[in-house]
């Protein structure tokens, strides 16, 4: 009996560190990985409120901002302003306010 304990010593001995528990190590999972601070930005609604188109060119009011071709509002660059839309460029994207029937469009 002496014998097996003296052999598990050993072998507990032998044992590389990694198996030991740090009893002030917290538990695995209890802090989430980062975050990015691109996901932390919460999505911009752009909402077309006005269009005026006159002689020295065309405006819009986009989230209460005055705006013309190649403004940026938020983190959108104007486009083009037509009699009844507004395109946006928005990530690589282009989204449409229309005046018309309160629709937005995304293409590609």
């Amino acid at each position: 009996m002496c014998k097996l304990i003296a052999m598990f010593t050993v072998f507990i001995a032998l044992l590389p560190p990694a198996f030991a528990n740090d009893p002030t190590r917290p538990p695995e999972g209890l802090f989430a990985a980062p975050v990015s601070s691109q996901a932390l930005k919460p999505e911009i609604h752009y909402q077309l409120q006005q269009i005026r188109i006159t002689d020295n060119g065309a405006s819009a009011v986009v989230n209460g901002e005055l705006v013309r071709e190649g403004d940026i509002v938020g983190s959108a660059k104007v486009i083009s302003i037509s009699a009844n839309e507004v395109v946006l460029k928005v990530k690589q994207k282009q989204q449409v306010l229309s005046l018309i029937n309160k629709t937005k469009r995304l293409s590609q």
